[in-house]
């Protein structure tokens, strides 16, 4: 029987991979991750993070999360 669903299992993610639409989630979905991946850190990684950041509250986890995304819209990053 598994061998019956590994075809159409196949075509189904190619055809979902080579098509034009984009099922992103955007900014609340990197933010979402960001955050989640954040509470998985180990303390080291955590306090470089803070060291980089200079914060790890929500606010600034939203906003470097969605950073490379704003920035790629100015003249200055294109």
């Amino acid at each position: 029987m598994l061998s019956h669903l590994v075809h159409p299992l196949f075509c189904l993610c190619a055809a979902i991979s080579l098509s034009n639409i984009s099922l992103t989630w955007g900014p609340d979905g990197h933010s979402s991750v960001g955050i989640l991946a954040m509470t998985q850190l180990h303390e080291d990684a955590r306090h470089e993070l803070r060291s980089i950041l200079g914060s790890l509250e929500p606010h600034t986890m939203v906003q470097a999360c969605n950073w490379p995304d704003e920035v790629r819209k100015t003249d200055q990053w294109a």
